[in-house]
């Protein structure tokens, strides 16, 4: 507790109450204000709960079961659990695994916000546009060994495989481009 937290591939797999803020609850240890394993800082539960909810768009969820959730409404509210937990290090296994392209922004957007905090993220994910977009560093895994490791720029600009499509249509005229953003930006710059 306080240092690591993991997402995992199925949010399903964190659900165990009958409500969303039943389950953020049981997250810290009931409804208590009292200091535990579970929940040892001086912020009164209530208060918590309200910043994790704002934080990850939950508001208008609480009182409906998770799972009658679409995915992204699930893999938030996974999300807000393990940030309960407030860990220093943050583990996701595939977050933007059936997310549609507004909330992987979304995604992205509490990520970096999550950053700003001193959260260090660490991604498993096959989705290179949004790792692309949002990573700071990229490594590449064969056979339980790291192969490479770069800044995510510079992997995917010069990776002639494990790239973005905004990489591998405009590489010969904008090399360094990886993202739909880098390609306008460099449009703009040349007319």
């Amino acid at each position: 507790r306080g240092y690591l937290g993991v997402l995992p591939q199925n949010p399903q797999s964190m659900f165990v109450k009958k409500t969303v803020k039943e389950d953020l609850y049981a997250m810290i240890g009931g409804k208590k204000d009292r200091k535990s394993d579970e929940y040892s800082i001086d912020m009164k539960k209530a208060e918590a709960i309200e910043g994790i909810v704002s934080l990850t768009n939950l508001e208008r969820l609480l009182q409906r079961h998770p799972y009658d959730f679409s995915g992204a409404e699930q893999q938030r509210l996974a999300l807000a659990k393990v940030l309960l937990l407030r860990p220093r290090l943050l583990l996701m296994d595939e977050p933007t695994k059936g997310l549609d392209a507004e909330y992987k922004e979304e995604l992205g957007k509490v990520l970096k916000k999550l950053q700003e905090h001193g959260i260090t993220i660490f991604m498993i994910s096959h989705d290179v546009e949004f790792v692309a977009e949002y990573a700071d560093r990229v490594g590449l895994f064969f056979d339980g060994y790291e192969v490479t490791s770069k800044p995510a720029k510079e992997f995917f600009a010069g990776n002639n495989f494990y790239t973005t499509a905004a990489n591998r249509m405009a590489r010969h005229y904008f090399p360094e481009v990886v993202t739909g953003k880098d390609v306008i930006r460099c449009l703009k710059e040349n007319l």
